[in-house]
């Protein structure tokens, strides 16, 4: 039985997967099997993995597109190893990661659940390394998860027996699902961290999600699901419900948008960005979407609810 399970969940990202792959197949530590988890990918995805001859390639496919959240359960009702580690299909490992962290969470007691790593952050138009995150925070990091999600799925090594007590991905989710996941294991396990930049997080303009509907749904059941932990964070509740309310904008819908930074303005009425977006939308979908989108100020919105 291997002692790792690595899970790549994919969907028509064949230029992307061999590099990512390649990442695995590198690594120090050998003592894992790598699930490749196909949405039913329709470009060159199968071709490529049958491809590959190493034995500890496993390949699965659904039968239809059911997103990523159904994706990873499907790899990870398969997996057989002692712990889990994911990785999206268009970043990369350095060679050390598993080795490193298998060795620190088998040094850790049982109630830490995760060890996650830095993560270099790479522009792939500009071909560089942009920025590094310095993690800082372990232990039960539940309160401090909530106003920020900065665990990089990329990143995490887990136990399997986190899914064992949280459950699975929950499917109902089609954007957010990573945020809600480490939620509930949070509210059972502790976490460690390695402060190396161990991951490459690749940054281009498919990884940013253009489809408003599917955040705004993710966004508006991440809220319903946990809103009695929210409701304890004033800060947090207020500054996601401030982003659904932007979304709400993006996708021609000012008249909920304008509901909603009411609401935003309810849980905390001393952030200047409630007014100004309140005061945004009331110059119609078409002024706030010019005012607001271009590249950089979409990405540093998502960012800020930790979904990019």
């Amino acid at each position: 039985m291997p002692k790792v399970s690595v899970i790549i969940p994919t969907y028509n990202r064949a230029d992307f997967l061999s590099s990512c792959v390649n990442s695995v197949l590198k690594q120090t530590f050998e003592d894992y099997e790598l699930i490749i988890s196909d949405d039913a990918s329709t470009d060159r995805t199968k071709q490529y993995v049958e491809s590959i001859s190493d034995p500890r390639v496993v390949y699965v496919c659904n039968k239809t597109n059911r997103g990523v959240a159904a994706t990873r359960n499907s790899a990870l009702k398969i997996s057989r190893g002692d712990y889990i580690a994911f990785l999206d299909d268009d970043d990369e490992w350095l060679p050390e990661k598993l080795s490193f962290q298998v060795e620190k969470i088998e040094k850790s007691p049982s109630d830490i659940g995760g060890i996650y790593t830095g993560v270099s952050y790479l522009d792939l138009e500009l071909g560089e390394i942009t920025s590094v995150s310095d993690p800082h925070i372990r232990g039960n990091i539940l309160n401090e998860i909530l106003p920020e999600n900065f665990l990089v799925t990329s990143s995490l090594l887990l136990r399997k027996s986190c899914f064992e007590k949280a459950g699975l991905f929950d499917e109902r989710f089609q954007f957010g699902e990573d945020f809600d996941m480490w939620i509930r294991i949070a509210s059972y396990y502790k976490f460690d961290f390695i402060k190396e930049p161990l991951v490459k997080y690749a940054i281009h303009e498919s990884k940013i999600t253009l489809n408003y509907q599917k955040v705004i749904s993710g966004l508006e059941l991440l809220l319903s699901k946990h809103k009695g932990l929210f409701s304890l964070n004033k800060k947090a509740f207020s500054d996601y419900t401030l982003g659904l309310g932007i979304f709400y904008c993006y996708n021609k819908d000012t008249r909920k948008g304008r509901k909603t930074f009411i609401e935003a303005i309810k849980l905390n009425p001393f952030n200047i960005k409630h007014y100004y977006n309140f005061a945004l939308s009331m110059l119609g979908a078409r002024a706030f979407m010019k005012i607001k989108i271009h590249r950089s100020s979409l990405s540093n919105a998502l960012k800020s609810l930790t979904y990019v």
